[in-house]
């Protein structure tokens, strides 16, 4: 049966929305220069947006009343949920992904459903919900893919709920045949696939290969990796050689989750126990189900979890006995009794006001460094300036 102009103009939208992936000179010229009509145009430039990470125009084009054609709207909500789930609103995220699915499905179209579907499997993930995420590979894995670049979103998505799951072995399998069998769209997945393998030599503390990863991962091209780069070097830099946290909101504008992560390490390895709080308290309203009290972060292993681990224990560990502190006679046996209650960093305000209840100033600060010299001279112990905090050194 010939097809109406409405099927057709249909079909060269679909082409044009796959063109994005693997040709995207070729989509930009067709947005350009041809006359869709102004919804398809409207997800085209949501799509468009999306690939170069303007969060407001993507969201700003996607947003307001369900389109009346339902394949126009499936993929108006399969956009929403990937950039929903690209942003961390991972709730509406899967709300959205899966309408989009059952949208997809009442209407047979099956290379489209598994885009949804992928990033399902990848919400579930990023909700660490390991029983849902399961549920959609299984359903992902019902459909054919339609092509090289659907039969890579379906390794993606599979490979990544292995990881988590934590069948690494057969994860990294996959994830080698798949290296070694380099399809036309190989290059525009290498960057997700190197941190899935940088996921998998770090559950197996070779950090040496992740190093190694990082490396390859830089050089490669996508909207997240600069962002992605400069938290995980910056991350297991601090974790594997001890080297201070230096964190620039400016390099997380549009990624506060991996910001706020950062201040809380950054605020813990300085013994700065109040900051870190406040930034909890910050991530804990980004997914409370994932920050739990006292530090407690309910989620796959990760750099983050390893620098929690770290910190976390000694930060919940430190509880002093004000009553007891009050009777030490002097200044050199209050801060004994403190370093005797906790081996992790204690910042230098918090000492000043445990000691002589006094705020952090140049001259309550020059009294410190005296009494830490002073400690350092008579007691066994030895305590060592650590950024803006003092620790017992390792030798202690």
């Amino acid at each position: 049966m010939k097809k109406n102009n409405v099927e057709i103009e249909l079909d060269f939208f679909k082409e044009t929305f796959k063109l994005l992936n693997v040709e995207p000179r070729k989509f930009e010229y067709r947005l350009k220069s041809h006359p869709f009509d102004r919804n398809q145009k409207k997800l085209l430039e949501a799509f468009y947006f999306f690939k170069k990470n303007n969060k407001q125009l993507t969201l700003q084009r996607l947003t307001g009343p369900p389109l009346d054609h339902p394949f126009l709207e499936a993929t108006r909500l399969y956009l929403l949920g990937l950039a929903q789930n690209h942003y961390g609103v991972f709730k509406f995220s899967v709300e959205h992904l899966t309408q989009s699915v059952k949208t997809y499905e009442f209407i047979n179209e099956k290379e489209f459903v598994v885009y949804a579907l992928t990033t399902l499997v990848l919400a579930h993930g990023n909700m660490k919900n390991l029983l849902e995420m399961e549920k959609a590979v299984d359903h992902m894995n019902s459909y054919t893919p339609g092509g090289d670049f659907s039969r890579l979103l379906m390794v993606q998505a599979e490979v990544q709920y292995l990881v988590q799951a934590g069948q690494l072995i057969k994860a990294e399998h996959i994830l080698n045949r798949t290296f070694k069998k380099a399809g036309p769209s190989l290059d525009a997945f290498r960057p997700s696939f190197l941190i899935i393998q940088f996921s998998i030599l770090l559950k197996k503390s070779r950090f040496k290969n992740c190093f190694d990863v990082l490396e390859q991962y830089k050089e490669t091209k996508g909207f997240v990796v600069k962002t992605n780069y400069t938290y995980m070097k910056s991350l297991l830099d601090h974790l594997v050689d001890e080297k201070a946290l230096y964190v620039y909101e400016a390099d997380f504008k549009d990624y506060p989750e991996l910001f706020h992560q950062l201040e809380v390490i950054k605020a813990l390895s300085r013994g700065d126990i109040d900051r870190a709080w406040h930034f909890w308290g910050l991530l804990a309203k980004h997914n409370p189900m994932v920050y739990q009290d006292q530090f407690n972060y309910v989620a796959e292993y990760s750099l983050f979890s390893m620098a929690i681990h770290k910190y976390a224990v000694h930060a919940k560990s430190l509880k002093l006995d004000r009553s007891q502190l009050a009777h030490c006679k002097g200044p050199l046996e209050k801060i004994q009794f403190i370093f005797s209650e906790t081996d992790s960093p204690i910042s230098k305000a918090n000492i000043i006001e445990l000691i002589w209840n006094e705020e952090l100033t140049e001259k309550s600060m020059n009294r410190l460094r005296k009494l830490v010299f002073e400690y350092n001279q008579k007691i066994q112990d030895k305590i060592i300036s650590h950024q803006d905090s003092y620790k017992k050194s390792k030798a202690s």
